[in-house]
């Protein structure tokens, strides 16, 4: 059964975005503007986010991150 779902990058997605953006930057810690669209969406949309690429994702405050993967 397919779960995949498209989410639309609205207003409240952008704004947070911006915000996750400019910490980062403040920080020195910026990662790839795709990867901050995936991350302002995750919260938003009331997603977890999983990956298997923790410390990169780790950077961003307030987003839920899990890794499934097995090592």
């Amino acid at each position: 059964m397919d779960k995949s779902e498209i989410i639309t990058l609205d207003r409240e997605i952008i704004d947070k975005a911006s915000g996750i953006y400019a910490d980062l930057k403040r920080r020195g810690e910026l990662v790839e503007d795709a990867d901050i669209l995936i991350a302002a969406s995750c919260p938003v949309e009331g997603m977890i986010l999983v990956t298997d690429n923790e410390e990169h994702f780790r950077r961003i405050e307030n987003l839920e991150v899990e890794n499934w993967v097995m090592r």
